[in-house]
């Protein structure tokens, strides 16, 4: 399967990872369409992908591209969803799935994996159970990258059991999939949960380190969460800004001023 990582290999289009303004990748257009390049529906399709992923901002423009593509491909529709999935138009991405099934064409497992995301942005049950169900139907509600999109949709929704019960279904999850659940669990208030898989855990990234002294922050459990702050320095992992700001909030908690001020020093 070709994945979306795998776009822009034609010299022009390859162009777009210097530019800058919208008036340079319209250049770029009219080169392509000088050289006659776009007559690809392949090339085309990479074009528009390229411009969605790697220029956001003209998404528009890429929307206007498109629809100049007769049967654009799955990989160009599952670009499109991608960026809207990552913005502010969340919503959006739904017009290129049924793009997806109008053209009698089958949704992929990326289609889901940035079609749950926008769910989660979204945050409605509805529109979040009924993307589940389209998964169900196609058979590709089991990948790895959907199944942790899931989890996170489930505990945008405040779906905590949810969460945990998909997790439960991964016979073998991975670090991606055990930070989910941890982020779950913690940012819902089941910090006892989200410590027992979060000590289980052979490798912990910053992400997880982050939502369990957050979790345990809200939950007002902060001498747990600057207990946590100091084993991360011990482990030689990278602080930033939101660690900070949960550490401060637990010392505000527990009144120790002085300690607050001695967290900002590194």
């Amino acid at each position: 399967m070709t994945t979306l990582g795998r776009i822009a290999k034609h010299p022009t289009i390859s162009l777009l990872d210097s530019c800058t303004t919208l008036h340079e990748i319209k250049q770029i257009h009219t080169q392509l369409l000088i050289n006659g390049h776009l007559n690809d529906p392949q090339l085309a399709g990479q074009f528009v992908a390229s411009i969605a992923l790697k220029h956001p901002n003209n998404l528009n423009h890429s929307h206007q591209l498109l629809n100049q593509i007769h049967n654009p491909t799955v990989f160009t529709l599952n670009s499109m969803i991608r960026a809207h999935s990552k913005g502010p138009t969340p919503h959006l991405s739904f017009h290129y799935y049924h793009q997806i099934l109008h053209n009698n064409a089958s949704p992929d497992n990326y289609t889901f994996t940035f079609l749950v995301r926008a769910c989660a942005h979204i945050a409605s049950p509805n529109i979040g159970l009924a993307f589940h169900a389209a998964a169900i139907k196609f058979g590709l509600d089991s990948g790895a990258h959907v199944q942790c999109g899931l989890i996170q949709l489930y505990s945008e929704l405040g779906f905590l059991d949810s969460s945990r019960r998909l997790f439960m279904q991964i016979e073998d999850p991975d670090l991606v999939s055990q930070t989910a659940m941890v982020s779950a669990a913690a940012r819902l208030g089941d910090v006892d949960f989200a410590r027992k898989l979060f000590d289980e855990m052979p490798c912990r990234d910053p992400i997880a380190w982050n939502a369990m002294i957050a979790g345990c922050t809200q939950c007002g459990r902060s001498r747990d969460a600057l207990n946590l702050f100091h084993l991360m320095q011990v482990e030689g992992v990278k602080v930033g800004e939101a660690t900070l700001v949960s550490v401060l909030s637990a010392c505000s908690q527990l009144g120790a001023l002085i300690r607050g001020d001695g967290c900002m020093v590194m």
